[in-house]
């Protein structure tokens, strides 16, 4: 088939002198005519020549001088995920060393499950999105599957090594709380105020509350009772746990002694 392709490509052949046309009178020979011995040498082009002649024609073509050749980028480094909601996660890395010549175009970030069942890896689920710089936000996870994330830089020559995290991420809901905010307390007056959380399944020691004071964890939130002692502005902070996320509330507490 090579040979044929070749064939087509050369111009119109037509016999040497010493051919005879329709009336049996000799045809003369014209210049940009080829003999069928030339033909034969013109069809016999090897693979090894066509490469050659490409090679000289991109080098030709190229806009440098010499031509600059690319590769795909290095591999992203120090690549870390964080959970930003029940839903999404954050994957933030540090760019490549080398762009491989040519201009990072983006960064391809892919989303796979991790189950801990050898079983159910065949069937893993994966999400991969695209962006332009650190941090990439990873939306549209399953709320407490296990994920691994993979970067990859991207070039005009393809991409890079995958990175990948070392610790899976859950996507899970957020501790934080609700509201924060007090109204000015009387000493000697008991309160009894409650205050709703997100995400948190309960509460670490308090600190920095009026004497007289305590907040314990009832019914999926903070509740403040007690009697306050001391007049001053507090200043509090309660951690909260369970869920996922490091997340304190805190607040001011002002106490005085008149109304």
């Amino acid at each position: 088939m090579f040979r044929i392709l070749a064939l087509l490509s050369l111009p119109m052949i037509c016999l040497g002198q010493g051919s005879l046309n329709g009336e049996g009178l000799p045809v003369e020979k014209l210049n940009n005519e080829i003999s069928p011995n030339e033909l034969k040498r013109n069809a016999s082009f090897n693979l090894d020549e066509i490469k050659v002649r490409w090679k000289k024609a991109a080098l030709e073509n190229c806009t440098g001088v010499p031509c600059v050749s690319f590769s795909t980028p290095g591999p992203v480094t120090s690549i870390v995920a964080t959970v930003t909601g029940p839903t999404s996660a954050s994957v933030s890395f540090v760019p490549p060393a080398s762009d491989g010549g040519s201009p990072i175009t983006g960064y391809s970030v892919t989303a796979t499950t991790n189950s801990s069942a050898p079983a159910k890896r065949k069937s893993s689920a994966t999400i991969t999105v695209e962006g332009t710089s650190s941090p990439i936000s990873v939306p549209g996870l399953t709320t407490g599957a296990n994920y691994i994330f993979t970067v990859v830089a991207l070039n005009a020559a393809g991409g890079s090594t995958p990175a990948i995290t070392v610790t899976p991420v859950t996507p899970c809901t957020l501790n934080r709380p609700d509201r924060v905010g007090f109204p000015t307390l009387l000493v000697g007056s008991p309160i009894n105020l409650g205050f709703g959380t997100t995400g948190a399944t309960g509460i670490g020691e308090a600190t920095g509350l009026p004497p007289g004071l305590t907040v314990n964890w009832l019914a999926g939130g903070l509740n403040f009772a007690g009697t306050p002692t001391v007049p001053g502005t507090f200043s509090f902070t309660i951690p909260l746990t369970g869920g996922c996320g490091n997340v304190n509330v805190i607040g001011n507490i002002e106490v005085v002694t008149e109304p």
